[in-house]
């Protein structure tokens, strides 16, 4: 009888705590799994990468790499204008050594270039994309940004059908034959209505590529332009399959990177890109200042906006 009231007494709350320390275990594995299903839906974990590097930034991608980022975007116009073909050709071979692949470029013309009304002139668009593609060709990029919101910008009183019904014509007979000659993917990026006043949203986008119908041709989902025109992305519950990039930046915090208490609501952004069937799963952070005063403070900032992002 004592024997038996020692066990119970001694053992019995060591069992009942490692009982409890593996029930504890198997939910959070439990929950993790059901986490991991839902971040299947469309294909798989959203995978990270950053915007706005440019060659002489190679040290800070290796730390990128290192946090966990997967790939990086460039910028078209600023490497056309600004470097040479040597320096961008010296960038791949870099970026190919640390593993971390230039998927995407931005900034895809100049703001010297006008898309849309009188000032339009399809050749130098054509030979402008044409040389920037071969310049940058070494990076092997296979999605291309079109924002350029200036550019594409269009006088107050202009007709805006007219507006579209040219930048579709645009796109039909200029920029996809060069993006096709180049195997490269164009991505409309709807912009802030502070910006620019053709394409702002979203149905805006697919608008024009149903006008366009070409396989090369598809929508950008940015974080801070959504937040900032108010779209309701509830109501876009088949979206995803229009949309073959995406950007992410803090609305409330002006383009910083994503950060706990910043502000902002990620998680619906990230649940519409799920729910609605986005592929890709490719979420590039445009912020607005990548530089930081040192290193302490990129790695700082990037490691816990990627550990929160991996959270949504």
């Amino acid at each position: 009888m004592v024997g038996t009231f020692l066990f119970c007494f001694c053992f019995l709350p060591r069992l009942y705590s490692i009982y409890a320390i593996l029930s504890t275990l198997y939910v959070d594995n439990f929950i993790m799994r059901i986490y991991n299903k839902i971040n299947k839906i469309g294909g798989g974990k959203m995978k990270f990468g950053i915007a706005g590097f440019l060659p002489g930034s190679e040290q800070r991608i290796g730390m990128a790499k290192k946090l966990g980022y997967e790939f990086i975007e460039s910028s078209l116009s600023a490497l056309y204008d600004d470097f040479s073909k040597e320096s961008i050709d010296a960038m791949a071979e870099q970026i190919k050594s640390i593993g971390m692949p230039c998927i995407a470029a931005n900034g895809m013309f100049p703001k010297r270039i006008a898309l849309l009304g009188e000032s339009a002139d399809k050749c130098e668009i054509s030979e402008y994309l044409c040389s920037a593609f071969e310049k940058t060709q070494a990076l092997g990029f296979d999605v291309c940004v079109l924002g350029s919101g200036r550019s594409r910008k269009v006088p107050d009183g202009y007709p805006i059908d007219r507006a579209y019904g040219e930048f579709a014509e645009l796109l039909a007979e200029t920029i996809m034959p060069v993006a096709e000659r180049f195997c490269k993917n164009i991505v409309i990026e709807p912009l802030s209505y502070y910006i620019t006043n053709v394409i702002n949203t979203l149905p805006d986008a697919v608008r024009v590529i149903k006008a366009v119908a070409n396989p090369r041709l598809s929508v950008l989902a940015d974080f801070f332009h959504i937040s900032y025109n108010h779209e309701k992305l509830d109501e876009y519950s088949d979206m995803g399959k229009y949309i073959n990039h995406v950007h992410i930046a803090s609305f409330s915090n002006r383009f910083a990177f994503p950060r706990p208490f910043d502000g902002d609501d990620y998680r619906e952004f990230f649940a519409f890109l799920r729910n609605s069937g986005y592929a890709a799963q490719n979420v590039s952070v445009e912020a607005q200042d990548i530089t930081f005063s040192n290193d302490a403070e990129f790695t700082n900032t990037l490691s816990s906006s990627l550990g929160y992002m991996k959270t949504m």
